[in-house]
């Protein structure tokens, strides 16, 4: 079997609301990083989808109960022809014939499909048409599934201390769907991944904490729509490193992690973006490179703009904008249109830090944040 070539989505956020974008190049097999949704391709299509919420009481009656999110797909009609949904459950578990299937919804309609294979990670559905999907389970009272322990740290609204938001979650749960509901608080990135027990009492430790509230909770899965922390902990303002570890109903540590506080964070400043006027030094200077598996050829030039350099596409892969003959201009000062970005680091107390980015203006605002953030693409 093929491995599935993974994908970073586009993302858009409105309110609390995460959507969800990608253009596939054509057939194949493809999983998404943000949702760990695997699509089955047929051909060349764009991919659009979201969370919504689900009806547990239409569940009840069918004797199911959520065991993921709840996914709307929109693509162009028959591109894709498979689906594989991210589960939770112990290799034990599924064992148990049944217990995993999917639910399919579309015009008030409800159906469920069965699973054509269940792998260690995903429950594996042939796709009849686009609309509503989501993976179901038998009711089952108790069980061990694998799961996911999330730190944010609320943005300060008092210099006195800090509060550190513990999240008890399903693994199958986005990271991106919590961020978009707590966007005044930092991520803060530690291995995630326990086992968690359903119905089962939790509690945490933290020795620099000042407060932790509640003592103990019990842990009921939610899929959403609202995704709130289990715990809360309040820290002295100067605490950058904390040990934190969560523990079953028998006081067993069930997991353990140190979390450094230290992180990237605070605004970002945009200097006035001038545009200064393009001096295209002589006939030549700007080509663009296509990469293909057959090697790398230059594009003749249709027109350049000056803002842009336009060509004609051959076929669709690796783009890229080059000067030409770089050594004929080493002592020749050019004018290009650059842009100066600040960004504000928060490393202690009493230490800020402030970089400063002299660049190309058509360097994306994105990729710079995505590299100040650590934020994998």
């Amino acid at each position: 079997m093929k491995t599935p070539r993974s994908f970073s989505p586009e993302l858009q956020t409105e309110s609390t609301q995460v959507s969800y974008r990608f253009s596939c190049p054509g057939a194949g097999e493809f999983q998404c990083l943000s949702t760990g949704l695997m699509f089955g391709m047929t051909q060349e299509a764009e991919l659009q989808y979201r969370t919504v919420q689900w009806d547990e009481n239409l569940l009840q009656t069918a004797g199911k109960m959520p065991a993921g999110p709840l996914f709307d797909i929109k693509c162009s009609d028959d591109a894709v022809c498979q689906l594989q949904l991210p589960h939770c459950e112990t290799e034990d578990a599924l064992l148990s014939d049944g217990l995993l299937s999917v639910i399919h919804i579309s015009e008030d309609r409800l159906s469920f499909l069965e699973p054509l294979q269940i792998t260690g990670t995903h429950v594996v559905v042939e796709v009849p048409h686009l609309s509503v999907f989501g993976l179901v389970r038998d009711l089952i009272k108790r069980k061990s599934f694998r799961s996911q322990v999330l730190l944010f740290l609320q943005k300060p609204n008092t210099k006195a201390q800090k509060h550190l938001n513990v999240f008890l979650l399903p693994y199958n749960i986005p990271l991106e769907e919590v961020r978009a509901q707590h966007p005044y608080s930092e991520y803060i990135q530690v291995p995630s991944t326990c086992w968690l027990i359903t119905g089962q009492t939790y509690s945490v430790d933290c020795s620099e904490a000042d407060m932790i509230q509640p003592e103990r909770e019990m842990f009921d899965p939610q899929f959403g729509p609202n995704l709130h922390p289990m715990f809360e902990i309040h820290l002295p303002t100067d605490t950058d490193k904390v040990t934190i570890r969560v523990r079953d109903e028998r006081m067993t540590e069930v997991w353990k992690r140190v979390a450094y506080l230290t992180v990237t964070s605070g605004f970002v400043l945009m200097i006035n973006q001038n545009k200064i006027l393009k001096v295209l030094c002589s006939d030549g200077l700007l080509s663009v490179v296509h990469i293909t598996y057959d090697g790398t050829s230059f594009l003749e030039t249709l027109d350049i703009t000056e803002t842009h350099v336009v060509v004609k596409v051959p076929h669709l892969s690796a783009f890229g904008l080059v000067w030409d003959n770089m050594e004929r201009f080493l002592n020749i000062k050019r004018l290009i249109q650059g842009q100066v970005l600040l960004f504000l680091r928060h490393l202690a107390k009493e230490l800020r830090i402030l970089d400063l980015f002299l660049l190309q203006e058509n360097i994306t605002l994105k990729e710079n944040l995505d590299q100040e953030m650590g934020v994998s693409q």
